[in-house]
């Protein structure tokens, strides 16, 4: 997996090694290759989304704040 690539590439990696490892036609050794590549992928797709809810969270907060003294009135 490469550490650079976009969340719709290691989701699509992702995808195709778990649909490898449903077909049960692979040694042991191999399937455990698989999975672990699998669950590597899997932590790095979590990274990507958890930066993202951040990003989401921050705009949030900013979007929220008054920008003038005149928006802080709520009469």
């Amino acid at each position: 997996m490469n550490k650079q690539a976009s969340f719709e590439t290691s989701l699509q990696e992702l995808e195709q090694l778990v649909e490898k490892l449903e077909q049960g036609q692979l040694p042991l050794d191999e399937s455990l290759k698989l999975y672990e590549q699998g669950m590597e992928t899997a932590r790095h797709c979590q990274q990507q989304l958890d930066q993202a809810r951040l990003v989401l969270e921050k705009l949030g907060q900013q979007a929220a704040l008054p920008t003038s003294p005149a928006d802080e009135k709520s009469d």
